[in-house]
């Protein structure tokens, strides 16, 4: 069982099918707010048909009432999701990853991209990116990206 664990962890398609999973369904209070958090490993640029440009970071913490621990893989998905809920209306997103030891995201260096939609529907992403465990967080392997990644991904 542990195996099959890391090697879910270890595949990004498994975030990408997790983040086509239908949500709950409930109804909103009052609109979301973006607010761009402190650290953030992932950072998804959104170019709408319209002309205009949104940026989202992740949000990589977890708070829990018996501890707080960090979900990068999670905080890709849930960047995934919201990519994916505004389908149709984007010309391209693209995900971007630091590999800074702290991600904070004041300091701009998402060098890397990790994931690319299209208009057409169509998928890209980078194969080098792995989420490894460090204690009870669970954060992107920043070596194997740094040595097996393309800063760029091919269209």
């Amino acid at each position: 069982m542990e195996e099959i664990f890391k090697n879910v962890l270890h595949d990004m398609r498994s975030a990408h099918n997790e983040a086509k999973r239908p949500r709950r369904n409930y109804e909103r209070k009052k609109e979301t707010v973006y607010i761009k958090p402190v650290y953030a490993r992932w950072k998804a640029v959104v170019y709408y048909k319209d002309g205009t440009n949104r940026y989202y970071y992740s949000y990589d913490s977890v708070k829990r009432p018996n501890a707080n621990f960090v979900d990068e893989w999670q905080s890709f998905t849930k960047l995934i999701k919201m990519i994916l809920d505004k389908e149709g209306q984007y010309k391209m997103a693209l995900i971007y990853a630091t590999v800074d030891e702290i991600p904070e995201s004041s300091k701009n260096s998402y060098d890397y991209m990790v994931a690319r939609f299209d208009y057409y529907g169509n998928y890209k992403e980078n194969s080098a990116v792995r989420c490894v465990n460090r204690g009870n967080d669970l954060v992107m392997n920043c070596k194997h990206l740094l040595t097996y990644g393309l800063k760029k991904l091919e269209k």
